[in-house]
């Protein structure tokens, strides 16, 4: 809930001012400082860890050719500090958020099988999943109301990551390279989903109850704003 309201509410901040000039809709004049991109990066950057490592992610299983596999178990285990950058996009009256250049640890329980005629090979054991080079971007767009409400609704998530390693723990690397690759496309798949639906509905679904209560804070947001 902590990134979902600074989120919000830097949405609210950034949008409905001009870039570095004051604009005026349903009464409510705002002006923009260098200070509120300063601390939407610092404030996104430093609680988006906690936010993804309490991400819930469900039980998954496959098959492709001759590979059946499961994974069970699957948690975040460890997030780098990203890289973050937001900007205003005014063709759409929105905003750019970006968290770039950053790393994940996922570990979980797998088991599979392998069966290509006489030949069967079954195996399970404990995985890790090390994610580098990951990148997630964000694009919202806000409005108010005509009750002077701000308004905030997701454009579109997307995310992708550079390069998954994986360490099959205890097992002969013979067998686990029968695995290897499905697995590897199943964790891209799982977390991309994901993290995007999170996002996704952290801007679309706690808008209204989040931004209700910026007018409750109006003091700490007047450090932001230019006189």
């Amino acid at each position: 809930m902590a990134v979902q309201v600074a989120l919000l509410f830097i949405l609210a901040l950034v949008e409905l001012c001009a870039s570095g000039n004051p604009r005026t809709k349903h009464g409510y004049t705002y002006k923009a400082t260098k200070n509120v991109v300063q601390f939407a990066s610092e404030t996104i950057s430093g609680q988006v860890n906690q936010k993804l490592q309490a991400l819930g992610l469900p039980n998954q299983s496959g098959r492709e050719g001759d590979v059946i596999y499961n994974l069970t178990n699957i948690k975040i285990k460890k997030v780098s500090p990203p890289r973050s950058s937001i900007s205003l996009v005014p063709e759409e009256k929105g905003i750019y958020f970006g968290l770039k250049d950053f790393d994940m640890s996922v570990d979980a329980d797998w088991q599979g099988k392998y069966k290509k005629g006489w030949l069967q090979i079954s195996s399970k054991g404990k995985v890790n999943a090390s994610l580098s080079g990951i990148s997630l971007v964000e694009t919202a767009s806000l409005d108010v109301d005509e009750s002077g409400k701000p308004q905030a609704y997701s454009g579109g998530c997307s995310f992708s990551i550079g390069k998954v390693d994986l360490d099959f723990q205890g097992n002969n690397s013979i067998v686990t390279n029968l695995f290897r690759g499905p697995i590897e496309e199943k964790v891209r798949e799982i977390m991309q989903r994901r993290i995007c639906e999170e996002v996704v509905d952290v801007v679309n679904k706690n808008t209204e109850r989040t931004l209700a209560g910026i007018a409750l804070i109006s003091g700490a947001a007047s450090v932001f704003l230019g006189a």
